[in-house]
């Protein structure tokens, strides 16, 4: 049980998808003008990321690796992602109408998340088992949505911040996200 926390944490904060990989951030500058839209990507990441996290790494185990198709990883995850991500909206649509009231806008956004493939290909890369990556994933979309949601509130801040005009618009945005990368490197040791 301790060694399943150790890889929620790690997933959550030691090695963040956004700011230690870099995957994601076109999802985090298009969502972070409201809290709302923050957390209701967080909500879907949260939904959507521990099952294709699961069912990839099944897919790699039972047919990719078997079969020597390793090589074929990208396009399987690709399309294996595109596809759980509607099949999960459809099963929202028909058993949680509300929850799918709240996560059907970010659909297209999930579907080309480049944070989904990519913690995917880290999760087989570091060859856990199928729980372990039940919490990778869990783990990955909750520090995903920590990010976005810090991220939001810190740029709710900056817009009424008086800042040179040097730095305003994408390049203030930058610079925080890389001193929020800063801030998480603190967590590198916990895990």
């Amino acid at each position: 049980m301790t060694e399943l926390f150790l890889v929620f944490i790690a997933a959550c904060l030691a090695n963040n998808l956004v700011l230690d990989y870099l995957l994601g951030t076109s999802a985090v500058f298009a969502v972070s003008r409201k809290i709302e839209t923050a957390i209701g990507l967080s909500i879907a990441m949260l939904v959507i990321l521990p099952v294709t996290s699961m069912f990839t790494y099944a897919i790699n185990l039972c047919i990719l690796t078997p079969f020597d198709l390793e090589f074929l990883r990208l396009l399987f995850f690709v399309i294996l992602v595109s596809l759980i991500v509607l099949l999960i909206e459809k099963i929202l649509k028909k058993y949680w109408p509300i929850l799918h009231e709240k996560t059907a806008v970010f659909i297209p956004i999930l579907l080309v998340n480049t944070s989904l493939v990519g913690a995917v290909l880290i999760n087989i890369q570091q060859n856990q088992g199928l729980i372990t990556s039940l919490f990778f994933g869990i783990g990955s979309a909750s520090g995903f949505g920590l990010v976005v949601v810090i991220f939001t509130a810190l740029r709710d801040r900056i817009i009424v911040s008086d800042i040179p005009v040097a730095f305003q618009g994408a390049s203030i945005m930058l610079i925080t996200l890389g001193i929020l990368s800063m801030a998480f490197m603190g967590f590198t040791g916990l895990a």
